[in-house]
């Protein structure tokens, strides 16, 4: 099981941040801030460069909008550490 406070295990998050938002949402981070009630795109770049990982809500939202798009995000993709403790 890996460490979640692991470098490469953050940079995993991160990744998989990035990916939903290019692959799924298709997105800019400036849009994609706006769609998840952010008021700059700084707090996305955040999650991307694994400075801040998302939180519960924030991957709710997510999820929320994806599924609006016909896509499946699910939390353990966006939020691993969540379930490997």
């Amino acid at each position: 099981m890996p460490n979640k406070y692991n470098k490469a295990y953050i940079a995993k998050i991160a990744e998989n941040f990035y990916n939903v938002r290019t692959k799924v949402f298709k997105m800019t981070q400036e849009r994609f801030a706006q769609l998840l009630g952010f008021n700059t795109r700084i707090q996305i770049s955040h999650y991307e460069t694994g400075r801040f990982r998302p939180s519960a809500q924030t991957c709710n939202k997510i999820i929320t909008e994806a599924a609006k798009l016909g896509a499946v995000v699910t939390l353990e993709y966006l939020r691993p550490d969540f379930f490997n403790k």
